[in-house]
């Protein structure tokens, strides 16, 4: 596991061995009108494996997803890929 290897789930799978870390999210939140979709995530996603978002309607997947993809733009937080950050870098990414 990396040094800086954070994660705000309750349950979650440790990876173990020396995977590369690709994206790395750090308290990432999304307000809409005062009401928050994204409360605050943060984890690393890694080079080969794979990501599965689960919770009830409302849980803020869909939003995550669009955060992640540049569709909607952040409340705060951090996002980079491949070290790049995703608000300055976003075509680069893409």
């Amino acid at each position: 596991m990396e040094q800086d290897e954070i994660c705000s789930a309750k349950f979650y799978e440790p990876i173990e061995g020396n995977w590369e870390s690709t994206i790395k999210i750090r308290d990432l939140t999304k307000s809409f009108s005062g009401f928050r979709a994204v409360d605050g995530i943060s984890l690393n996603l890694y080079k080969s494996k794979i990501l599965c978002l689960l919770g009830h309607n409302g849980a803020g997947k869909t939003t995550t997803i669009s955060l992640l993809t540049g569709l909607l733009e952040k409340t705060g937080g951090q996002v980079s890929v491949y070290g790049l950050d995703l608000n300055k870098d976003i075509e680069q990414i893409r």
